[in-house]
Formats: C-alpha cells, structure tokens, sequence
C-alpha cells in the first residue's frame, strides 16, 4: 500500500510540473488556445496582469483597458505617456488623450461616464482600423465584401472598417459566418486582436510623440506602407 501511494505521489509531482503557464501568470496554462498572444505581448509590456498574478483571460475587458492596449501597441517604448496630460479623472485619462490626438477615436467619444464599459466587438474594429491606418499609418484600402449574416444594420463606416479588418486579418468572424457586433470580448480575446495589429506591423515605426509633431507622425500621409513578413497567427 506504501508502495502504491509512493507511486501515485510521484506520478502527481512529475504530471504537476509538466502545466506550464505564460512566464507572468498564474491562470495561462500553455496549452490555452490564447497562451502565444498573451505571453509575448507581456514580454513585450503591453499587457499587464492583475496585483495576484493573474491575467483574468475570461474577464470582459472595458474601454478604458482596450484603448490602453492599442495605444501601448502603437507608441514607441520612449514616449513619457504621461506628458499627454489627459483631462479624464480616469487611470486611462492619457491612453485615451493620445488616440484622441491621433485621431483613432473622435474627441470625447470616450468619457468618464463610459469608459468602464465593456467594449463591444464593432467598437473594437472601428479602434484597430483607426490605429491601423492614422498610428501605424496604412493606406485604407478595401476590396472585398463582408459575407456576415448579421451586419446589415451597421452603418457604412462600421462595414468599412469592419471589411478592412477581416480583409488584414485582424479580426474574424464565428463559424456560423455571424460576426455578433453587440458581443463583448474578453481579455483574451482583445489580445489577441492587438498582437495581429503589432505583428502584421512588425519593423515599421511606431508613433513617437503624444501627439502627431513631425512628417513622420503627419496624419495626411496617405502614400501605402508595404508590409513586412508578419508572424503568422
């Protein structure tokens, strides 16, 4: 009997130490379909976790985090976020105040009202096609035509961005060829739209001011940028 615990006690230890988690959380297993995303964007410091070590990847991520995540995505490691001197009382205040000043969200759009609200999914693509194309500086161009089932109340703007998305795929839809516009995304989720973003601009310059200063930053630049090879996704 000894014996036989000695064995299940060491066959416990040795398939313990085999789980793996993302080198910063504790709740990121390796074999989580999100693992990839989110430990190299926590390598590369634009994801954070929780004070508990935790990353929260069901959690449903609010505004103020989602448009965090696009402007570190976007800004250079030298720009002092701080000197954006955002006017909300929100942790987020000068997150928001840069996409502002780049455009990639209209003035006011987010408030202290709303930005602990979760963001929906068409929220989300209209952030990414705006930094896509103002931060990052792309030639918005669309050539194909959404096939969702679901989207034939969105505006002509949210279909635009919405095809330009899935166009450099930055975003996809469900299986059931539904995007779901109104659905909310979870931590895991948003990241994984944000390392596609980072990784289909992999080597070009990223914005290096709060706000746009120089020729580089100019936002009438609407010459295309060739991509280089991304990493697949």
């Amino acid at each position: 009997m000894k014996k036989f615990l000695v064995i299940i006690s060491l066959f416990l230890i040795v398939g313990l130490s085999c789980i793996s988690f993302a080198r910063n959380f504790s709740d990121v297993e390796s074999d989580y379909w999100a693992y990839r995303y989110i430990d190299e964007l926590s390598d590369e410091g634009v994801i954070h976790g929780y004070e508990d070590g935790s990353f929260k990847p069901y959690g449903t991520i609010t505004k103020g985090e989602f448009i965090k995540l696009v402007v570190a995505a976007c800004v250079s490691e030298e720009v002092d976020i701080s000197e954006a001197s955002g006017e909300l009382a929100h942790w987020a205040r000068n997150y928001v105040k840069i996409a502002e000043n780049f455009e990639t969200i209209e003035q006011g759009l987010f408030n202290d009202e709303n930005i602990n609200d979760p963001i929906t999914r068409i929220e989300m693509a209209r952030l990414i096609t705006n930094a896509d194309t103002k931060m990052f500086r792309n030639q918005k161009l669309v050539k194909s035509i959404l096939n969702f089932v679901d989207v034939v109340n969105l505006t002509s703007g949210d279909l635009e961005d919405l095809e330009y998305c899935r166009e450099n795929e930055l975003i996809r839809g469900y299986e059931d060829n539904t995007f779901r516009p109104d659905k909310t995304m979870t931590r895991a989720e948003a990241t994984t739209m944000i390392y596609r973003l980072t990784h289909k601009n992999a080597g070009k310059k990223r914005v290096s001011s709060v706000k746009p200063t120089t020729e580089s930053d100019d936002l009438t630049r609407t010459e295309p940028i060739q991509p280089l090879n991304p990493k697949p996704t």
